[in-house]
């Protein structure tokens, strides 16, 4: 038999360092808790999200002069989705944009549709009372809000 396919007469150089797969065995472990982490807090932030579209919804049978308690509820759910995105961001910070994107692209962009919807019908005013119906908000306004003053 050929000395090339016994495998017992192998010389050490010609196999590969069983450092490698443990390597890369760690290296998977690794990944797969940064996704389980994610969508965990992707799944929060879904659930949050629903909320504030849930009391959003709500506007079609509210009258005007009773927006002000509703935009508040609106608004305090919206704190919680700003909360629970500089979670997110404390996660998917630490890797490349590329990698996990597709996991929170969809649910920021929706937080930020609540936004942009609570200021038109009227929210995110200085003074705290309902503003003018119909205003849309700047982008620097939207990232003012998302950073929290």
């Amino acid at each position: 038999m050929d000395s090339d396919t016994n495998m017992g007469e192998v010389p050490a150089s010609r196999l590969l360092d069983p450092q490698i797969f443990e390597h890369l065995k760690n290296k998977i472990d690794e990944d797969q808790q940064v996704r389980d982490q994610m969508s965990q807090t992707v799944q929060k932030l879904d659930r949050t999200i629903s909320y504030v579209q849930g009391l959003l919804s709500r506007i079609h049978a509210t009258p005007r002069e009773q927006y002000g308690p509703l935009l508040s509820d609106v608004q305090a759910g919206i704190q919680k989705e700003i909360e629970v995105i500089g979670e997110l961001q404390e996660i998917a910070s630490k890797h490349p944009y590329y990698k996990y994107n597709q996991k929170w692209n969809r649910q920021v962009q929706n937080a930020i549709a609540t936004v942009l919807l609570c200021g038109w019908l009227g929210g995110f005013t200085s003074d705290g009372k309902p503003g003018p119906v119909a205003r849309l908000l700047s982008l620097e306004e939207v990232g003012e809000i998302f950073k929290g003053t």
